[in-house]
């Protein structure tokens, strides 16, 4: 929505003339009885005592201030994680283990449950790089099963 200057000027004069309404005067006295009163009228027939009030801060945060603190909050907790990376010892890649058969069985009993081992011990991949699937998993527990006794 744009604001032209007509409407401009009007949410500046309301600002204007309701900001003093909300400092008004409060006035404390204590009657015959010991009770202690408050009002925004000075008694007539009381001696009373106007008091001077503080503005309060307002509580309400802006968009802007939530913001700030959630960054503030986000890039405290990367400089944490960078730091503890930085002390943590280097970890060591490993790579899959060595597989022993080299992906080739020699069709015997033995070479047919090693290939079903390597292959459960993902040590083998397809010839074209991907790795091994659920079905190839599904049968290498059944050659284990078959071959290894």
């Amino acid at each position: 929505m744009l604001l032209n200057n007509k409407n401009r000027l009007c949410i500046f004069l309301i600002c204007f003339c309701v900001a003093p309404l909300s400092h008004a005067k409060i006035y404390k006295w204590v009657d015959k009885h010991g009770v202690t009163h408050y009002s925004q009228q000075k008694p007539v027939a009381q001696k009373a005592e106007k008091l001077k009030l503080r503005p309060q801060p307002s509580s309400v945060k802006t968009a802007e201030e939530i913001h700030q603190e959630k960054e503030a909050k986000r890039r405290l907790q990367i400089d944490q994680e960078n730091a503890a990376l930085k002390k943590a010892p280097a970890k060591k890649k490993q790579g899959p283990p060595k597989s022993v058969t080299g992906g080739i069985s020699d069709g015997s009993d033995a070479g047919n449950c090693a290939l079903a081992r390597d292959v459960l011990s993902g040590s083998l991949r397809h010839t074209n790089g991907e790795a091994v699937d659920a079905y190839d998993i599904k049968v290498a527990k059944r050659d284990i099963e078959k071959f290894c006794q």
